[in-house]
């Protein structure tokens, strides 16, 4: 494969496949830099739709107007759009170019999830870029330009690898913003740090200071899970 001078591209998927099983549909993936004033996407005007958006800033930054109201992407800000819909992204002139990676795909198969994502997230909110489901936004878009999203299948494969990554990641974020007994807190932060090695539970009822009773009690009443 000859060597490519440019980092930033789009890629487009259009399969035809037809599969006994259901596939989800990756309709493109990039990376841009902008630098041109009349760069704009009018999500009640586009025809392409529906699709699910999920772009991410790495640098630069440009500005949402999302039901009347406008907002400023930085550095880190993600936003999670259904096209189409009332929104309007484009880049304010005269500032640094906005470089950030982007995926689109179908909502089809999709739209629970994706609702429990947004619920938990909201459509515009702030990611580590050194976050898993960051890291794979950009290995999908290696690999779409590496050649390795060749059919149907890989492509479903990337966009269930992504949903189910950003599904985890909105999970483990709302988990975080509950306010919990100290306790239950600390054996939560105990747990998530510990997850790779976990034994069993009495080595999370002491860091809760619980017994074993008490513990699954009070877990199960402050945050509603097992």
């Amino acid at each position: 494969m000859s060597k490519q001078s440019s980092p930033y591209a789009i890629y487009g998927f259009r399969f035809f496949e037809t599969s006994p099983t259901p596939q989800y549909g990756l309709y493109a993936v990039g990376y841009e830099r902008i630098t041109s004033p009349t760069y704009e996407w009018d999500g009640s005007n586009r025809s392409d739709g529906p699709l699910y958006l999920f772009q991410y800033t790495k640098s630069g930054s440009g500005l949402l107007n999302m039901d009347g109201q406008t907002h400023r992407v930085e550095p880190g800000s993600a936003f999670l759009l259904e096209i189409p819909s009332n929104h309007r992204y484009y880049y304010p002139s005269s500032e640094e170019p906005w470089e950030f990676y982007f995926m689109l795909f179908r909502p089809d198969g999709l739209q629970e999830e994706w609702a429990r994502i947004k619920k938990r997230l909201g459509f515009l909110p702030q990611i580590s870029s050194e976050q898993s489901v960051i890291h794979l936004l950009e290995q999908i878009y290696h690999e779409a330009r590496n050649g390795a999203i060749a059919d149907a299948y890989r492509a479903s494969s990337a966009v269930y690898r992504f949903i189910m990554e950003l599904g985890r990641y909105s999970a483990n974020q709302h988990l975080e913003a509950v306010d919990w007994p100290p306790p239950i807190k600390q054996a939560a932060e105990w747990m998530k740090a510990h997850l790779a090695s976990l034994q069993n539970l009495d080595d999370i009822c002491q860091q809760a200071g619980l017994s074993k009773y008490h513990f699954i009690r009070r877990f199960s009443q402050s945050t509603g899970y097992s």
